[in-house]
């Protein structure tokens, strides 16, 4: 199960055109994930997956260093042991990427991807390293915003929600396998929904098709609850996959740029 990379599959919906300098989050920002995987009514605690924000230097220019890390947790190790490292330098001023890296362990299966991006020339340099595929040194031409999985995550949360409609679709472009792909997001509107600490949480839904060729099929839905609130965290994501299906919940949050909201009261990451 590919654990990182299906969070972050869910984030990736929304392309926004107008840049910012102020965003929901800040240096020093964490937030992680409990997953649950689903097969005949039987829910299991999976895999867990973490997302941290930090200041960084990228080639002599200020840059957002966001990363991830995604593992199964230790008694599924010997079944199928899962490590997911993502990682993305971005643009502070749009959040453009200048370089993204996959490295992952998956059972046997192994990934190494890096993407350079050029704005200037709008081409990505791609690195695409499996141990079930050949390799892959390639250049990809791009005509508008582009992003990492990584980087469109957080991309995602500077939509204000305030300014869409339900029904209304939106698309986002997006690099994936060496391959140049638009997601298209229908936004659902306005929900209250129970998280497994029995709370509830007021959030703004949105849902998309599966990716067909990962661990979703193209009839499948991915659907993310993101907080109603200026952080707008996703609290919970879920979908079907080739086999089962795969929920995910908040567990902890730690230095999120509007402190004392609810979300960061009943998830307070402690050091």
């Amino acid at each position: 199960m590919r654990v990182a990379f299906f969070v972050f599959i869910m984030l990736s919906f929304l392309n926004l055109s107008a840049q910012k300098k102020t965003y929901p989050f800040k240096c020093g920002e964490k937030v992680s994930y409990k997953v649950y995987y689903n097969l005949a009514w039987v829910w299991v605690e999976a895999a867990s997956v973490s997302f941290s924000v930090v200041d960084s230097i990228y080639q002599n220019k200020k840059s957002i260093f966001f990363s991830s890390n995604g593992q199964s947790i230790s008694s599924y190790d010997w079944i199928f042991k899962v490590r997911d490292h993502f990682s993305s330098f971005s643009n502070p001023k749009d959040l453009s990427p200048y370089k993204y890296i996959r490295d992952s362990k998956e059972g046997s299966h192994l990934v190494n991807n890096k993407y350079l991006f050029s704005k200037e020339t709008q081409q990505i340099f791609s690195y695409i390293k499996d141990s079930e595929k050949p390799s892959v040194n390639d250049t990809l031409s791009y005509k508008n915003s582009i992003f990492d999985i990584l980087s469109a995550t957080y991309y995602l949360r500077t939509v204000d929600f305030r300014n869409k409609e339900i029904g209304d679709t939106i698309l986002v472009n997006t690099v994936m396998d060496n391959e140049l792909i638009k997601i298209k997001v229908i936004y659902i509107g306005e929900e209250l929904i129970e998280h497994r600490n029995g709370k509830k949480y007021l959030c703004y839904k949105f849902k998309t098709k599966g990716v067909d060729g990962s661990i979703f099929d193209e009839d499948s839905e991915l659907i993310v609850w993101v907080s109603h609130d200026k952080n707008k965290i996703p609290i919970k994501i879920e979908s079907e996959i080739l086999v089962g299906s795969v929920k995910a919940f908040i567990s902890s949050v730690k230095n999120l740029k509007e402190a004392n909201t609810q979300v960061e009261k009943d998830f307070i990451m402690k050091d």
